[in-house]
């Protein structure tokens, strides 16, 4: 398993106090190439731990948009992305390559992924994601999310033997 870059929080949010009642956790992996796992939430008497699905994302441009469409399909049961769920090819038992799917069908399920309001997500983007980049993409989608991204970091470096603080913890 490759060093985790991102973690999304995936249920709906509390109806008078904001922030989330999670139903799954989707952790993003990263190293010789990039894997979305999701796992049932285990906080509230859940599945604990449990793998349901890998989601080897189709390339990397689009590996945010195929990690929220992976939430819009499963965890959300999106009616018409479930119309073209046989598209969607498996390679093993809960592991789907989104890119086997061919890229018309892919670009509709992104498109009907963009217009889902199914849930909450709250993301997560650690140091050194591929992701970074991606997040203004967030902007073209429906659903409740709250980005959180590096405000301050203390970091050892095993290559230069040193400490680096990265940002600052000033309430904003």
């Amino acid at each position: 398993m490759g060093t985790m870059t991102a973690h999304m929080l995936v249920g709906r949010q509390h109806p008078h106090h904001g922030g989330i009642i999670p139903t799954h956790y989707v952790m993003l992996s990263e190293n010789d190439r990039p894997v979305w796992s999701i796992v049932p939430e285990s906080l509230y008497g859940g599945r604990q731990g449990r793998i349901v699905r890998h989601i080897i994302p189709s390339n990397e441009q689009h590996i945010l948009k195929d990690g929220l469409l992976s939430i819009v399909h499963l965890l959300w049961r999106d009616e018409h992305l479930q119309q073209i769920q046989n598209q969607v090819p498996k390679l093993s038992k809960g592991t789907v390559e989104l890119g086997r799917v061919p890229d018309d069908v892919r670009e509709d399920m992104y498109r009907i992924s963009m217009a889902s309001k199914g849930g909450k997500i709250i993301l997560s983007v650690f140091e050194g994601s591929s992701i970074t980049s991606q997040l203004p993409d967030i902007k073209d989608y429906a659903m409740d999310i709250e980005v959180c991204t590096l405000q301050y970091a203390r970091l050892y470096s095993e290559w230069t033997q040193k400490t680096v603080a990265i940002g600052d913890l000033e309430v904003r």
